[in-house]
């Protein structure tokens, strides 16, 4: 089972069927610390985007 996970983790998916089953599978194998970096920098990703927002919101109202 092990084989097919990593022969299908190594494919390019087509389309969207099974995508996200995959992409939670690749996630739950990570080790942890390297959840939480994954988490940290989608944080970071998250509060830049904002703060982007909020320089756009404050432009359009001058």
């Amino acid at each position: 089972m092990k084989e097919c996970d990593e022969r299908l983790d190594q494919e390019w998916d087509r389309g969207w069927d099974g995508h996200e089953k995959r992409q939670l599978r690749r996630l739950a194998d990570l080790p942890f610390v390297e959840k939480l970096e994954w988490l940290e920098e989608a944080q970071e990703l998250a509060e830049f985007i904002q703060q982007s927002r909020r320089k756009l919101q404050a432009l359009s109202d001058s």
